[in-house]
């Protein structure tokens, strides 16, 4: 199982959407420690879909469909609200688990372990130790959130 999820520290859920919807036909991605599987995956998708969670403890998530984060999109988000974005990345079956902490221009925090003992523990557990409010989660399972003030966004 694979999962990148993408959090920014903000509590304006429309600024994101709007910035996403801008982003969904970029292709520009910073160089950042973490490796991206966003140009195999993403850069041409016509199809492109992206879920947004309401606000919680001031979070949002930011999932793709394809399960990879857009590295410019987390930029984006950064430089234009003013926030943190932080980017979190499991794989199962390689072992592997990485994050990366964005804000006021630079990497404040990154770290990839391509030999994690349990990565989605360990990820969850990253995750929380940020004060994150989210569990990580796929595309599919957000997707039925629409009722509970998920927005998704579609490139067009």
């Amino acid at each position: 199982m694979n999962i990148e999820n993408l959090f920014v520290r903000t509590a304006d859920q429309a600024a994101v959407a709007n910035v996403v919807e801008r982003c969904l036909s970029q292709v520009d991605q910073p160089e950042w420690e973490l490796p991206s599987s966003y140009a195999p995956l993403l850069a041409k998708d016509p199809k492109r879909k992206v879920a947004i969670s309401p606000v919680i403890e001031g979070w949002i998530a930011i999932i793709e469909s394809k399960e990879v984060v857009d590295f410019g999109m987390a930029k984006s988000l950064a430089d234009e609200l003013g926030c943190t974005a932080f980017i979190m990345q499991v794989s199962d079956s390689t072992g592997a688990v990485g994050h990366l902490s964005y804000s006021n221009g630079q990497v404040t925090d990154s770290q990839f372990d391509e030999e994690a003992a349990d990565p989605l523990n360990e990820a969850r557990d990253i995750v929380k130790r940020h004060g994150i409010p989210f569990d990580l989660k796929m595309f599919r399972e957000v997707v039925p959130l629409t009722t509970q003030g998920w927005l998704l966004k579609q490139r067009r």
